[in-house]
């Protein structure tokens, strides 16, 4: 199935080396087992090394790889409900841009990003802890709590405006877990948020909260796409958990919009959910 993934943050918020920490992961960790994960290239072959950038992404980007998701034993009753392919298209830019992108020039400016952003079907959100500075007015350029939670509140009003609200999922990263410090690292994800990136005035978890409504489907997910702020290997920390709950809703969701109402179809479209195999689960 055709999943394409749009990827929303700050420059430095970790988007680029979250694709390849995504394939890092994919390759060290879940090629054995009862179901087999792996990464193929656009002609096909399995792709078994990724490093992370050696600089920031200044243009946008398409990486277009075939994640593979199938049973190690053929013709067990696995692959019938759990065996998939996504063909993912994985957005990526500046953050120049995608920042820009919402400000006042955004619309016209960096219609490319936007259209890219806003008309995906999938989403991740970069929020990035270690990017906050105090408020300072004599820099408009600072990242602040309130500058990172304007972004994502202009955001939400574009996603759900007539000319982009659609069906969508959105991973919501909370990037960069493993410097945020022992207090935090094994609290829950409305806990980080809250810690975070609000303050007396602004609320970035309900915000969003807020997100999900009838069509948008929103999930907040600490992780880390390095150990180590020293380390120049990709180590991820519950990276492939923003990736498998999007996977893990379209596929279920292909199962149950299989076309055809027949009772002998409507029986076998329940059995092959009720046989679905989820993915593995990481930190909430």
């Amino acid at each position: 199935m055709a999943t394409d993934i749009a990827l929303w943050g700050p420059t430095a918020s970790g988007k680029t080396t979250f694709i390849q920490a995504f394939g890092s992961v994919i390759t060290s960790r879940y090629s054995l087992g009862p179901i087999a994960y792996k990464i193929l290239g656009s002609d096909l072959k399995q792709l078994t090394e990724f490093e992370p950038p050696t600089e920031p992404t200044h243009a946008g980007h398409l990486t277009q790889w075939y994640f593979v998701r199938e049973p190690n034993v053929k013709d067990s009753p696995l692959s019938a409900s759990s065996a998939h392919c996504h063909e993912i298209k994985l957005y990526d830019d500046d953050g120049a841009h995608t920042t820009g992108m919402l400000g006042d020039a955004g619309p016209d400016k960096f219609r490319q990003t936007l259209e890219h952003v806003a008309g995906a079907k999938c989403i991740i959100i970069m929020l990035d802890p270690t990017l906050i500075v105090d408020e300072n007015p004599e820099d408009p350029n600072a990242i602040t709590k309130r500058k990172y939670f304007s972004w994502i509140q202009t955001l939400a009003v574009i996603l759900k405006s007539p000319e982009y609200s659609k069906e969508r999922y959105i991973s919501v990263c909370v990037s960069k877990i493993d410097t945020i410090g022992e207090n935090l690292i094994n609290a829950n994800s409305k806990t980080i948020v809250r810690s975070l990136f609000n303050s007396n005035e602004i609320d970035m978890y309900s915000l969003l909260e807020s997100l999900n409504d009838g069509l948008t489907k929103v999930k907040i997910i600490p992780i880390s796409s390095k150990q180590g702020s020293a380390s120049k290997l990709l180590t991820p920390i519950n990276v492939e958990q923003a990736m498998f709950w999007l996977f893990e809703f379209l596929e279920r969701k292909s199962i149950e919009d299989k076309e055809g109402k027949p009772f002998l179809i409507h029986f076998l479209k329940a059995d092959r959910l009720k046989l679905y195999k989820k993915y593995p689960r990481g930190k909430k």
